[in-house]
């Protein structure tokens, strides 16, 4: 399993990026010690212990609390580029090409994405849960890597990271209505079960990203209850895991 430790910290990291010597990204995990590592201000969070987490963090990821970018995540399909750091709110995507800004995603069952175009070197990171994947938030960010830096999309590689699998997945038919029948099976009570990541990756080979350049994890959050929070296991009580993209100097 591709799990790197630092700080007494576990992290998950893609194979796909691992070439990349200029390049940080990882995705946490709950492992600390004999806590949990949340990093999320959620409705049942102690807020000292989620500081504490996010300077333990930070510190593993070789970050500074000083030199990040981080969303106020509303499912949107909203994506902004970024050279400073900051809270933007209103924000899914992030986008960069400032060497030594730690750009953020948050999440726990949605998918977290991670872009880099290993030319022009620009990365992006996507919060892309059910709503952003409907209206297209992948898509959304690749068009702002080739407007905003002439990216070729054939030159991105994406890691699309640990987050619930379709078997865990199920949806209501107003939901399930919204995507296409190919990404859905029947489940009980009359429900269905929806795959985002085949999804988000259909609509990142449809933006000009090529197949061997979509790293797709395969861990379920809710089914990895020793390493990842998840809100359909936990609801509101969960916590977040954070997902981590830098361009070193």
């Amino acid at each position: 399993m591709p799990y790197r430790s630092a700080e007494n910290l576990l992290f998950w990291e893609f194979e796909i990026f691992q070439q990349y010597e200029e390049l940080t990204c990882l995705f946490s995990t709950i492992r600390n010690g004999n806590s949990k590592l949340n990093l999320g201000f959620t409705k049942f969070a102690d807020a000292d212990e989620v500081r504490k987490n996010r300077d333990l963090f930070l510190k593993a990821a070789g970050a500074s609390g000083n030199n990040i970018a981080i969303g106020k995540q509303i499912h949107s399909r909203n994506v902004r580029n970024v050279t400073e750091p900051g809270l933007f709110d209103d924000t899914d995507g992030l986008v960069t090409s400032r060497s030594d800004l730690s750009i953020i995603v948050s999440s726990a069952d949605c998918l977290p994405l991670f872009l880099y175009d290993t030319v022009k070197k620009v990365c992006s990171v996507v919060h892309s849960g059910w709503r952003g994947t409907r209206d297209g938030i992948s898509e959304e960010a690749v068009r702002l890597m080739v407007e905003l830096y002439g990216s070729d999309p054939s030159d991105i590689k994406c890691g699309i990271g640990p987050s619930i699998e379709a078997s865990c997945y199920e949806v209501s038919n107003d939901v399930a209505n919204q995507f296409d029948r190919n990404f859905l099976t029947p489940s009980k009570n009359d429900k269905m079960q929806l795959n985002l990541k085949d999804v988000v990756r259909g609509q990142l080979e449809k933006s000009g990203l090529l197949p061997e350049n979509i790293e797709v994890c395969d861990i379920c959050n809710k089914c990895d209850e020793e390493n990842y929070f998840s809100y359909r296991r936990e609801g509101e009580k969960t916590g977040r895991m954070w997902g981590l993209m830098r361009i070193n100097q």
